[in-house]
């Protein structure tokens, strides 16, 4: 159960690498607000398909609804401050600092669900904390794609904090219906579809802050879709199923390794390499998780 458990946590943080790095450029392009609208829409569509082709449903106990408003809220407005810090700081900055999402859930995870952290997970914690500052505060390189990035300020650090602690609050909440045999897939299903109602609320609201800033085309969804599937549909039952089969802690950090696999990448796709600090970093913060999953 163990090595099932860690590596859907690995695959997790894998597809939260391939899908941010793909969500950068249509996020630019649509808005925070437009671009969730859009994936959270059409991921619940295809979740609650797929739950009920399968007989998932079964599963969900109505006296967890609590527990899945509570997840629900927290999820959503983890998600839109993820996207701004995506638009604000690009891919490697947004994964590096969401990464944040294992100390944060090892404190809440004692706080909430009484899970005792060791002290050889506090040190394999710090050390993650201690990587994921030196390569968030990392400068790209100039003159390659994705150089117009803000540099990492105070308005950015805030609101990442901001998300991630809601990404952990909101993955913690479910977990005691996780452990009584809920099926990830029908978590993620009611996740995604309680945010895509709550976004269709706040959509009618006449702002043209939450409209498109460019035109819909058949591609820009495509592109807005994909990686959608890949970080909702998929990284987030993984991780869920980690959550559900593992500490909470040890979940986390193995689901916060995708600024590791977010540097190649990036990399690859534009064509330049990262700064040396950014790599440092990103190592510092494996080492990290490798302690306190060996350990």
């Amino acid at each position: 159960m163990l090595v099932f458990s860690t590596l859907a946590a690995l695959a997790a943080s894998a597809g939260w690498a391939i899908g941010t790095v793909l969500a950068e450029r249509p996020a630019q392009a649509l808005g925070s607000f437009a671009f969730i609208r859009i994936q959270v829409t059409a991921c619940s569509v295809i979740l609650f398909t797929l739950c009920s082709v399968l007989s998932l449903w079964s599963t969900v106990s109505l006296a967890d609804w609590p527990n899945y408003a509570v997840s629900t809220s927290t999820l959503l407005m983890g998600l839109l401050c993820f996207t701004s810090c995506l638009r604000m700081g690009g891919p490697r900055r947004s994964e590096i600092i969401f990464a944040l999402r294992a100390p944060i859930v090892a404190v809440l995870a004692f706080a909430w669900l009484g899970e005792i952290l060791s002290t050889v997970d506090i040190i394999g914690g710090a050390l993650c904390l201690l990587g994921v500052m030196v390569a968030v505060l990392a400068k790209d390189r100039q003159g390659g794609k994705g150089s117009t990035h803000t540099n990492v300020n105070p308005l950015f650090i805030g609101i990442g904090l901001l998300g991630v602690t809601c990404q952990g609050l909101s993955y913690l909440a479910v977990k005691p219906a996780l452990e009584s045999g809920t099926s990830p897939f029908a978590v993620s299903a009611i996740h995604l579809i309680g945010a895509a109602m709550i976004v269709s609320v706040i959509a009618q609201w006449p702002s043209t802050a939450i409209m498109p800033q460019s035109a819909l085309t058949p591609w820009l969804v495509f592109r807005t879709i994909l990686p959608g599937v890949i970080g909702y549909v998929l990284a987030s039952s993984a991780l869920l199923y980690a959550l559900a089969t593992s500490n909470a802690g040890v979940a986390a950090v193995l689901g916060s390794l995708a600024p590791v696999l977010v540097i190649p990448i990036q990399a690859a796709r534009d064509r330049r390499a990262p700064r040396r600090t950014a790599v440092l970093g990103a190592l510092l913060a494996v080492v990290g998780a490798a302690i306190i999953v060996v350990y």
